[in-house]
């Protein structure tokens, strides 16, 4: 009888480890794929919001209480690159590394509420993020934040489902850049108007 107690036992917790190790690795076996290399278009808009100083596009620090002028929050799938962009003035857009998405939400009263609210949350983690002036997309299963600043650009980085559980401390930055995913969603699956 104890050694029958004691065999199971031990089928218990080698599966309980093996499970414990399927469930660690996950983010683990994501990170080393990269994401499809993104159609130009999309390279492009992305570089011009990374690179250009925040005046060329229509940002100025004068008047303004914070550092942070907007947030690219971007994804890696398998099928694809996913860059949410948000800035200070309320414009938010999608852009799928395919082609697709949703661009120029911040004419919805929802979605300028969510973009504004992302700008205004990301400048909570400028002291954990490292500055930087290089841009790599992120690879599959993980996301990185590049923040805009007047001063230049910081980022960080962390795993998709890791965030999305909440068991990150950039979790609630994670959760704002999906709320404006979700308004602009809306606008774009509403009923067009004849």
């Amino acid at each position: 009888m104890k050694i029958t107690l004691l065999i199971v036992i031990i089928a218990v917790l080698i599966l309980l480890g093996w499970l414990l190790s399927r469930t660690r690795s996950k983010d683990q076996r994501w990170s080393s794929q990269a994401v499809p290399e993104p159609v130009q278009a999309i390279k492009d808009l992305r570089n011009q919001l990374l690179t250009s100083p925040p005046e060329t596009l229509g940002f100025s620090k004068a008047g303004s209480d914070s550092e942070v002028w907007g947030i690219l929050m971007e994804t890696g799938y398998p099928e694809a690159l996913a860059t949410l962009v948000s800035l200070r003035d309320g414009n938010a857009s999608l852009y799928l590394g395919h082609g697709g998405g949703v661009i120029g939400g911040g004419g919805h009263e929802n979605v300028r509420r969510a973009a504004i609210g992302l700008v205004k949350e990301s400048a909570k983690y400028l002291t954990n993020m490292k500055s930087t002036t290089s841009f790599p997309y992120p690879a599959v299963g993980r996301v990185k934040f590049y923040v805009l600043t007047f001063n230049g650009v910081v980022t960080a980085e962390a795993g998709k489902n890791e965030l999305g559980e909440g068991k990150h401390g950039l979790s609630p930055l994670f959760y704002a850049g999906h709320e404006v995913i979700t308004q602009l969603r809306q606008i774009s699956e509403a009923p067009k108007r004849e």
